[in-house]
């Protein structure tokens, strides 16, 4: 992996929201923000856009696919697995895998953090905390998430997707290692479809601007 200091990566989350969903099977709150079901997949393109708008599409991407599902706790969850910052012609290396289910209309990691959710736009969904490790795990920054309504349209080489979720990141960058004072981060979920585009930065006084964009996906009934 290059070196970001943040993709917005829904792994982590401190808030919790209202659990409703303890029977797996009650399907009625589910969110229609995180198509859950084995076989998806979405496939992303990084993208700069220099300071004149001018946009540069990389030879770099990003895959997840949910391979299964499983029961933790008596809950069901979806296995998501990660493949990485490969560039075209390259056979996908495995990066990681993640289980979330969809409580409520929230999604939460096995770890019982909530990273997303349809409908709570006032409270902190997520917060963290960005450390560096070659410098004795000393804070770079922090960051707090919530979610917003989104109008108008997205366009990615997917498509032009309406119906949006943003899931947005206040980055406070620490003076004494970190060069950004205060930045934001956008992720974009559309209904039916999930996430169709994620900005982020680098740890660098870079004027350029950095996306990935859903390139195709695959959602089964």
């Amino acid at each position: 992996m290059r070196n970001i200091i943040l993709i917005l990566l829904i792994l982590v989350g401190l808030y919790s929201c209202n659990n409703k969903d303890n029977n797996e099977s009650n399907t009625i709150n589910k969110s229609a923000f995180l198509p859950m079901s084995d076989g998806n997949y979405w496939v992303y393109q990084y993208y700069v856009i220099d300071s004149n708008g001018i946009e540069y599409p990389e030879n770099y991407y990003d895959s997840v696919v949910i391979t299964n599902d499983t029961s933790i706790n008596g809950k069901k969850y979806f296995r998501y697995d990660f493949y990485e910052d490969y560039r075209e012609n390259q056979k996908p290396d495995f990066s990681r895998s993640v289980y979330y289910f969809d409580s409520s209309k929230c999604l939460v990691n096995n770890f019982g953090r909530i990273v997303f959710s349809e409908d709570n736009f006032v409270d902190t969904i997520c917060r963290v905390t960005q450390l560096n490790n070659s410098i004795s795990g000393d804070t770079i920054g922090w960051t707090t998430f919530k979610m917003e309504r989104m109008d108008g349209i997205v366009i990615v080489p997917a498509g032009s997707f309406s119906n949006l979720l943003n899931y947005r990141g206040t980055f406070v960058g620490n003076p004494k290692h970190c060069s950004i004072s205060k930045k934001y981060t956008n992720q974009y979920y559309s209904k039916n479809v999930g996430l169709i585009l994620s900005s982020f930065f680098y740890d660098q006084p870079d004027p350029n601007s950095n996306e990935k964009r859903l390139l195709r996906y695959k959602i089964n009934k």
